[in-house]
């Protein structure tokens, strides 16, 4: 067992496991919270056959996503309007408040992000005057946060909740009529649910005009993260006579919330080729999806991983009948119910299913298995990168190994319009035969034809300046997210890894830069190569070809060293796996 110690570190120490507590538990303060929910909308009709949801009645060709829960939204003007919890965090980061007042746009849109499974989105309030446009069956509690005392110690500027019943597609500037419940959260946010106060009332479109009486003198208070207004008080209003109230722009700005995205509505099966979505279901299933009960080709073994799109085994092949047949396979079982799912598990095996490459995992088929689709691809006995990473310290020559192969999947991924949008090292699999291949196509997206999208997509530590701003994005995201995982090659962990809030907001306002003076130990040709791949602006970032050609590849070692140190990576992931390291 001494062996095992002086080898790998303790379970709970490692770098790789602050990373997923990060990526999957949420906010990294312990402080229980609470999250006002909007009002509660009907349960869509089961579709006649069991296999998940209809589609939205006015909507669903347009945006087949939308079987996603509606978030509560919260506007703010300033650092003080965030949740308590949102507020405690970026201090817990120890993020500048320079940084905050600069960027503040931009942390939200980080929030949103990190805080999206919460049914938690902010708004910031530039423009008192605009209007209040909802969709039908999507009308989102509307939150106005107090802020009676501008001292920052002060945290009475907790949110009040104002739960809508707005049923027609009309902004809240012609509801004059109609009334909200407001009803105050206790500061500590440890309640679960708001209780409505029936006698605290007050109306959304006198909010937005009272705002327009006292415009002239907000200027002062927007600074201070509040918008004055003269809300009438009484008794059971007089908490909010500082508010900061939801707004939306009339007309397009409703995708504010919600971007258009190329890959929205169709379903990949070549470069240039797919079927429409949803409209082309059946075709696609036709095309993707193997015939028969997977259960009689294949039994679990071993839980392997579980991913943001679904929970991986290893799996016996129960039907050998070539050479070619592997005995042992991986199982990837992933929830199949929504017209979400459906759209992103077929996606993920048409790009699969095409992809034949060396560096990149091999599909073999798949299945639909009541409300499962199961995929079966090549199993990789070994471990991820990022395993490696956390149990070795590699040399250069061994990195540029690794980051040749890596780039070499890149490099076919890209010349064939292909972009993957998630490399990881947890998505970048070594196997004990010294192979390098790329898995998890998630979120991967065909750019044959539409050169960019906007879509905040991917993991927080490996995600480019460009995603997280709301920019259009296009191949170098990869690039991006490839630099990372070379990076923490070289210093065993990622940038800003204790935290995904901050490590966010670092790349988004000031990049990611290694230099000589911090890395005296890395060499001219790594740094060089980082420089070329971690450029903020991403039209001068290399492409995976030129990078192919750069000096600091020419230092990789040869496959036979690789697979000297794989005994050992694969015996830790084995421990890992049982539960006994």
């Amino acid at each position: 067992m001494n062996l095992f110690s002086n080898l790998f570190k303790k379970k709970e120490k490692k770098h790789g496991l602050l990373i997923d507590q990060e990526e999957q538990n949420g906010l990294v303060d312990c402080e229980k919270r609470s999250v006002i929910l909007p009002p509660k909308p009907q349960k869509p009709p089961k579709s006649p056959k069991g296999g998940g949801l209809l589609p939205r009645r006015d909507n669903a060709l347009e945006d087949p996503d939308d079987d996603e829960p509606i978030p509560t939204i919260y506007c703010v003007t300033g650092f003080k309007g965030l949740l308590k919890e949102d507020r405690k965090w970026l201090e817990h980061c120890k993020i500048p408040d320079e940084t905050i007042v600069l960027h503040f746009n931009t942390i939200l849109t980080i929030l949103n992000f990190l805080r999206r499974k919460d049914l938690v989105y902010y708004r910031f309030m530039d423009q008192p005057m605009d209007q209040m446009v909802f969709k039908d069956n999507q009308i989102p509690s509307v939150i106005v946060s107090s802020n009676q005392n501008n001292s920052k110690e002060n945290s009475n500027n907790s949110p009040t909740l104002i739960s809508q019943q707005l049923h027609n597609n009309t902004s809240a500037t012609n509801s004059s009529s109609s009334s909200v419940d407001v009803e105050e959260e206790d500061d500590d946010h440890h309640s679960s649910s708001s209780k409505p106060n029936s006698n605290s009332t007050t109306n959304i479109s006198s909010l937005l005009t009272n705002t327009d009486n006292t415009s002239g003198n907000s200027s002062s208070n927007q600074a201070q993260g509040i918008i004055t207004t003269t809300t009438p008080t009484t008794p059971n209003t007089s908490s909010i006579s500082h508010v900061i109230y939801s707004v939306y722009q009339a007309g397009s700005s409703q995708s504010g919330l919600k971007k258009k995205r190329i890959d929205s509505n169709k379903i990949f099966i070549a470069p240039g080729n797919y079927c429409k979505f949803p409209e082309n279901l059946s075709l696609a299933v036709d095309k993707l999806l193997n015939e028969g009960n997977p259960k009689e080709h294949y039994k679990n073994l071993d839980f392997e991983a579980k991913g943001g799109f679904g929970s991986v085994f290893a799996a016996k092949n129960k039907n050998i009948h070539s050479n070619y047949d592997k005995l042992i396979v991986a199982l990837k079982k992933m929830p199949h119910k929504t017209l979400k799912q459906k759209r992103m598990n077929l996606n993920e095996i048409g790009f699969l299913k095409y992809c034949n490459h060396p560096n990149i995992v091999k599909f073999l088929c798949s299945y639909q298995k009541n409300d499962e689709l199961w995929l079966i691809m090549e199993f990789m006995e070994g471990g991820t990168l990022r395993e490696a990473t956390s149990n070795f310290v590699f040399s250069e020559e061994k990195i540029a190994f690794v980051a040749r192969e890596i780039l070499q999947g890149i490099e076919y991924l890209h010349k064939n319009g292909l972009c993957h949008r998630d490399l990881k090292s947890s998505n970048i699999m070594i196997s004990t035969k010294g192979e390098i291949k790329i898995i998890d196509f998630g979120l991967a997206i065909d750019f044959s034809e539409e050169k960019e999208d906007i879509h905040m997509c991917g993991s927080p530590f490996w995600m480019p300046p460009e995603q997280i701003h709301g920019k259009p994005h296009s191949f170098s995201v990869d690039i991006w997210s490839f630099g990372v995982c070379i990076a923490e090659m070289m210093d065993k962990k990622v940038p800003n890894h204790k935290s995904r809030l901050k490590a966010m907001i670092v790349i988004a306002t000031e990049g990611l830069v290694f230099t000589k003076e911090k890395y005296p130990e890395w060499s001219d040709e790594a740094l060089d190569f980082l420089d070329k791949c971690l450029q903020v602006d991403p039209t001068k970032r290399s492409s995976a070809s030129d990078l192919l050609l750069h000096p600091f590849l020419l230092k990789a070692c040869n496959i036979s060293e690789i697979k000297e140190i794989l005994p050992a990576l694969f015996m830790s992931h084995t421990l890992a796996r049982q539960g006994l390291f």
